[in-house]
């Protein structure tokens, strides 16, 4: 990275810090950016992909800025790094905190459509929650689809670890995991939300979740739209995801 994006990261990070807003619940906390407009009948969601270290990150905040439309940028500040919004510490307090987080928000403006957003582990999120609150389109960038063995690897393992509860890590965890957001969409077969996946068949994640997310939604009556793009690099994505979304309200 460079010097220039090192320091625009720290800038966007301490002034997202002062816009940044606590929901509490009996359950625990979310962190989270809301920006609304009375003028805006529509809401896009936004999760987050992994930080570069142990502090929780929000991404596409000044990029997708230009929507005409309210934006819920909500932090995955649980665990080691993330939860992607699941678990922490073998139970479920990231879910309940954060489906609570998103029903407080659409309960306190009528919105005519919804929508979420994210890429890598953002990107999981965007899927597993725009299905269950059966929003009017997903974007969804270079995501995992097998969560358990993305993390069953040294590099990510306190990650799993966390999520899990500690006391080693076993298979079964590792199969459940793997298997949320094959059961997600299998009870969301007949949703009518649309998913607009963007992938690159350069770099792992395309032959290691992509194909088998394809495959899996292809079986149901969902819509799939596919983009395919040709970065080499994972952490690359945001560059083709923020003209994708873009240009899909502008159009």
């Amino acid at each position: 990275m460079s010097i220039r994006r090192k320091l625009k990261t720290l800038f966007n990070a301490i002034k997202y810090k002062l816009l940044e807003k606590e929901y509490l619940t009996q359950q625990g906390r979310a962190k989270y950016l809301y920006f609304s407009n009375n003028k805006f009948d529509s809401l896009l969601i936004c999760f987050s992909a992994f930080p570069p270290n142990e502090k929780p990150l929000y991404n596409y905040v000044n990029s997708l800025s230009s929507l005409q439309m309210d934006r819920l940028y909500i932090s995955d500040s649980w665990g080691y790094r993330a939860s992607y919004y699941l678990f922490e510490d073998g139970e479920q307090t990231p879910y309940i905190v954060t489906k609570k987080l998103i029903d407080k928000i659409l309960q306190s403006k009528e919105y005519k459509h919804v929508y979420t957003a994210g890429t890598s582990k953002g990107g999981t999120a965007a899927i597993y929650y725009g299905l269950i609150y059966n929003v009017d389109a997903i974007f969804s960038g270079a995501c995992q689809y097998f969560i358990g063995r993305y993390l069953n690897i040294p590099a990510h393992i306190k990650v799993l670890e966390r999520m899990m509860g500690g006391g080693g890590i076993n298979e079964q965890m590792v199969r459940m995991l793997d298997g949320v957001l094959e059961t997600c969409i299998t009870q969301h077969s007949n949703s009518s939300t649309i998913v607009y996946l963007l992938y690159s068949k350069k770099e792992n994640t395309y032959n290691e979740h992509i194909q088998y997310l394809i495959e899996k939604i292809k079986t149901t009556n969902i819509v799939l739209y596919e983009r395919e793009c040709f970065f080499d690099n994972h952490n690359d994505v945001g560059f083709d995801f923020i003209p994708f979304v873009l240009n899909h309200f502008q159009e």
